[in-house]
Protein backbone atom coordinates (compact mmCIF):
# COMPACT_ATOMS: atom_id res chain seq x y z
CA UNK A 1 0.00 0.00 0.00
CA UNK A 2 2.60 2.64 0.91
CA UNK A 3 4.86 1.50 -2.16
CA UNK A 4 2.36 1.93 -4.23
CA UNK A 5 1.16 5.11 -2.87
CA UNK A 6 5.12 6.39 -3.10
CA UNK A 7 5.29 5.70 -6.43
CA UNK A 8 1.95 7.37 -7.40
CA UNK A 9 3.76 10.29 -5.61
CA UNK A 10 6.05 10.04 -7.61
CA UNK A 11 4.23 10.45 -11.09
CA UNK A 12 2.49 13.59 -9.30
CA UNK A 13 5.77 14.72 -8.70
CA UNK A 14 7.25 14.10 -12.40
CA UNK A 15 3.83 15.69 -13.81
CA UNK A 16 3.94 18.69 -11.93
CA UNK A 17 8.12 19.23 -13.28
CA UNK A 18 6.31 18.85 -16.77
CA UNK A 19 3.98 21.48 -16.07
CA UNK A 20 5.82 23.95 -14.41
CA UNK A 21 8.62 23.57 -17.53
CA UNK A 22 5.92 24.06 -19.65
CA UNK A 23 4.92 27.48 -18.51
CA UNK A 24 8.14 28.72 -18.96
CA UNK A 25 8.98 30.50 -21.95
CA UNK A 26 9.68 28.74 -24.93
CA UNK A 27 13.13 29.81 -25.27
CA UNK A 28 13.89 29.13 -21.45
CA UNK A 29 12.65 25.23 -21.53
CA UNK A 30 14.52 22.42 -21.45
CA UNK A 31 13.63 19.61 -23.53
CA UNK A 32 15.82 17.31 -21.95
CA UNK A 33 14.42 17.44 -18.56
CA UNK A 34 11.05 17.19 -19.94
CA UNK A 35 11.45 14.16 -21.96
CA UNK A 36 13.18 12.39 -18.69
CA UNK A 37 10.42 13.27 -16.23
CA UNK A 38 7.65 12.10 -18.74
CA UNK A 39 9.61 8.71 -19.26
CA UNK A 40 9.75 8.69 -15.57
CA UNK A 41 6.27 9.06 -15.80
CA UNK A 42 5.28 6.35 -18.16
CA UNK A 43 8.13 3.57 -16.44
CA UNK A 44 5.89 4.31 -13.50
CA UNK A 45 2.96 3.57 -15.12
CA UNK A 46 3.75 0.48 -16.68
CA UNK A 47 5.23 -1.13 -13.36
CA UNK A 48 2.12 -0.23 -11.63
CA UNK A 49 -0.13 -1.76 -14.41
CA UNK A 50 1.45 -5.13 -14.48
CA UNK A 51 -0.03 -5.29 -10.84
CA UNK A 52 -4.03 -6.19 -10.06
CA UNK A 53 -4.55 -2.44 -8.88
CA UNK A 54 -8.62 -3.11 -9.65
CA UNK A 55 -8.07 -6.34 -7.34
CA UNK A 56 -6.64 -3.87 -4.59
CA UNK A 57 -8.85 -2.76 -1.98
CA UNK A 58 -9.14 0.97 -1.34
CA UNK A 59 -6.43 2.33 0.44
CA UNK A 60 -3.71 5.48 0.67
CA UNK A 61 -2.29 3.81 -2.05
CA UNK A 62 -4.94 3.31 -4.54
CA UNK A 63 -6.22 6.43 -3.49
CA UNK A 64 -2.87 8.44 -4.64
CA UNK A 65 -2.37 6.52 -7.45
CA UNK A 66 -6.36 7.37 -8.84
CA UNK A 67 -5.10 10.91 -8.17
CA UNK A 68 -2.16 10.86 -10.30
CA UNK A 69 -3.35 8.98 -13.19
CA UNK A 70 -5.97 11.74 -13.43
CA UNK A 71 -3.17 14.29 -12.90
CA UNK A 72 -1.39 13.06 -15.93
CA UNK A 73 -4.62 12.63 -18.18
CA UNK A 74 -5.96 16.07 -17.23
CA UNK A 75 -2.36 18.20 -17.63
CA UNK A 76 -0.42 15.78 -19.87
CA UNK A 77 -3.20 14.00 -22.58
CA UNK A 78 -0.06 13.89 -25.08
CA UNK A 79 0.64 10.86 -22.56
CA UNK A 80 -1.66 8.58 -23.98
CA UNK A 81 -1.11 5.86 -21.12
CA UNK A 82 -4.90 4.84 -21.87
CA UNK A 83 -4.27 2.86 -24.78
CA UNK A 84 -1.21 0.81 -23.71
CA UNK A 85 -3.32 -0.19 -20.26
CA UNK A 86 -6.84 -0.12 -20.77
CA UNK A 87 -7.58 -2.41 -17.36
CA UNK A 88 -5.34 0.79 -15.85
CA UNK A 89 -7.73 2.98 -17.48
CA UNK A 90 -11.09 0.89 -17.00
CA UNK A 91 -9.95 1.49 -13.00
CA UNK A 92 -9.17 4.58 -13.15
CA UNK A 93 -12.82 5.41 -14.73
CA UNK A 94 -14.55 3.18 -12.13
CA UNK A 95 -12.73 4.77 -9.16
CA UNK A 96 -13.24 8.44 -11.22
CA UNK A 97 -16.72 7.95 -10.04
CA UNK A 98 -16.15 8.19 -6.35
CA UNK A 99 -18.26 11.05 -5.00
CA UNK A 100 -14.46 12.20 -3.17
CA UNK A 101 -13.24 12.24 -7.01
CA UNK A 102 -16.07 13.73 -8.49
CA UNK A 103 -16.71 16.82 -6.38
CA UNK A 104 -13.01 17.23 -6.61
CA UNK A 105 -12.84 17.32 -10.16
CA UNK A 106 -11.24 19.93 -12.29
CA UNK A 107 -12.59 22.41 -14.83
CA UNK A 108 -11.06 22.41 -18.14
Amino acid sequence: MLALAAMAEGIIDSAVTVVQEKRRPEGNQYPAWIERKEAAIVRTIEKIAAAPVEQMPLSIGTLTLGVALAYVSFRLPHIDWRKSYPALAAWLDMISQRESFLKTQPQP
